[in-house]
């Protein structure tokens, strides 16, 4: 990628090992030695007479072995390897990199969190630059936030690969013109997040509609006059659990981009705790930051049903702007799903001990359904004791190794298990978090099925597929997967731009329409055994029915 990027007017040539430390007596977890100094890789680079030496190194000195050992050889050790080049009869320009950052925490590629990297590991990198008179490349920033560019939390996937050529090719050829990365390359947007349940939004900004950072969409946003302590909230039909939150920047003026705030969690709305602070944020345009909050173990995190982001800072302009605010995560129980009503799972690979098949059903999010795959298609069938009507189902990720996330499939029903109809197919979908959930509808609702196929095609890389919980909801009840009001007597769906509202009670019923914000955009009453049809703009809406002395909420979705 870096040659690419360069041209034909540079010859570049990769001398890494994989595991190796810059400190001379660096190990790997069983004590084994791995330091680069011992490699035939670093012998052959010196050999090859460098122009320019692009050094990145540290991820693995910060394990436990090395940096609770020797961290104090550290500095010495990077500035002997600096001028082990420097002194090559090439006299090469040599740049030192801040390592990218450690997305995960207490993974077994390495335990240590980022503030490692960050706090103690780069003060040294610089005590080594500042003792050669080297330049630095600082790859650790622009991958703050980004960690769905390295599938295991470490090590980057492809496109980490090209964001790490395409910075250090900017840095050696300024005047090289790199072509840009594509389009919507730092966008990572879920199709579904728990934001999107919303029952209730609000701003400290009077009656600005907030909708817009809600809908799954990074071209619509909000800009609005920046003061501190601007406070943005969701509300949620039922307390969930939140392992990671994201941002969006946009297209904005990056100057008013968010750059401190807290994220805090409540259950009443009088009493809030902090969750998490971030502070120095800097954003690109376009740019998705996730924001990980599994420091604790998923069992010890608290469920809250709002949520509100504080924000205390921007980055320098006059306003505050952003397109997407969505929080990634799963309710805190799971009692509705199809899949609990006494039928029979089976799987065609279940290969794994104590992560069996019947994991993705036991409404534990903590356990998961793990098995080798080895590139094959895969199914997992469940057969109901009585055909039903579906109308949505979700998936959960498990508690790790992202690269083991489903991303193809297709869901099918059949009633004999032998022919099957296509009820949703998705491709090239990404989870966000670990134990996220991400909710799809189904097309055809007005067949009952007795057997459900999901068929998996692709997970994101390697040879083993895991899943924390499948779901399926019936379509009549209008099930969400978190327990909400029900209007029992309305049925209340969408057809592209159409809102149904369907009367099945004896009695008249009145409806409301809101945007996120609050703000009423429509009213009216359905009579007994009517259907109610209305022609609506695009976006997301709450939808209120009264029903004699019962009230319910619905979030629907315009397309």
């Amino acid at each position: 990628m870096l040659q690419k990027y360069l041209g034909t007017a540079y010859n570049v040539q990769n001398f890494g090992v994989s595991s190796r430390t810059v400190l001379k007596k660096g190990k790997e977890f069983d004590g084994e030695p791995r330091s680069y100094w011992d490699t035939q890789k670093y012998i052959d680079a010196c050999a090859f007479l460098p122009d320019i030496v692009v050094i990145k190194l540290g991820t693995n000195d910060s394990k436990p072995i090395n940096w609770d050992n020797i961290r104090d050889e550290f500095a010495g050790d990077y500035t002997d390897l600096i001028n082990s080049f420097k002194n090559l009869s090439s006299a090469p320009k040599v740049y030192a990199c801040y390592p990218i950052p450690l997305f995960g925490h207490n993974n077994w590629v390495n335990p240590r969190s980022d503030a490692v990297i960050k706090d103690e590991m780069i003060p040294l990198i610089n005590q080594a630059v500042e003792a050669t008179g080297v330049e630095i490349i600082d790859l650790h920033t622009p991958f703050v936030g980004l960690d769905y560019l390295a599938d295991d939390k470490v090590h980057p996937n492809e496109q980490g690969k090209m964001l790490l050529a395409h910075l250090v090719a900017e840095a050696i050829c300024p005047e090289c013109n790199i072509e840009p990365l594509p389009t919507g390359f730092f966008i990572h947007l879920s199709t579904f997040d728990m934001g999107d349940k919303a029952v209730n939004t609000s701003s400290s900004i009077g009656n600005l509609d907030i909708s817009p950072v809600l809908d799954n969409d990074f071209t619509t946003g909000i800009e609005v006059p920046f003061s501190p302590e601007m406070v943005f909230t969701i509300e949620l039909p039922a307390a969930v659990k939140i392992p990671a939150y994201s941002l969006t920047s946009g297209s904005y003026d990056v100057a008013n981009t968010p750059k401190s705030w807290r994220l805090e969690g409540s259950n009443n709305g009088t009493i809030w705790l902090e969750i998490q602070a971030q502070n120095d944020i800097v954003f690109m345009q376009n740019e998705t930051k996730i924001f990980d909050l599994l420091s604790l173990q998923y069992s010890s995190m608290k469920a809250y049903s709002k949520y509100r982001i504080i924000f205390s800072e921007n980055n320098g302009g006059e306003n505050l702007a952003f397109t997407e605010w969505q929080l990634h995560g799963s309710e805190n129980t799971l009692n509705t799903s199809v899949l609990n009503n006494g039928g029979k799972l089976t799987a065609q690979y279940n290969t794994v001990t104590n992560e069996a098949v019947s994991n993705l059903t036991d409404r534990k999010v903590i356990t998961k359904y793990c098995t080798e795959v080895s590139g094959k298609n895969w199914w997992v069938i469940y057969n109901s004791p009585v055909p039903v009507k579906v109308g949505k189902y979700s998936l959960t990720s498990g508690n790790d190794f992202p690269e083991r996330d489903p991303v193809s499939w297709t869901l099918s029903g059949s009633n004999d298990g032998n022919q099957w109809n296509v009820l949703d197919t998705r491709n090239n979908q990404l989870f966000v978090g670990r134990y996220s959930t991400m909710e799809f509808e189904i097309q055809d609702k007005q067949n009952e099925y007795q057997f459900f196929r999901m068929l998996f095609t692709k997970v994101r890389s390697g040879n083993f597929f895991q899943l924390s919980e499948w779901q399926l909801f019936k379509y009549q009840e209008e099930d969400t997967g978190i327990e909400t009001p029900k209007s029992y007597g309305l049925n209340i769906y969408t057809n592209q731009n159409d809102l149904i509202i369907q009367s099945k009670a004896d009695y008249n019923s009145d409806y409301e329409i809101f945007t996120l914000s609050g703000q009423s955009v429509l009213k009216g009453t359905v009579p007994s055994g009517s259907t109610v049809l209305k022609k609506m703009a695009q976006g997301s809406y709450l939808v209120t029915i009264q029903e004699e002395n019962r009230k319910a909420v619905k979030k629907i979705r315009i397309f």
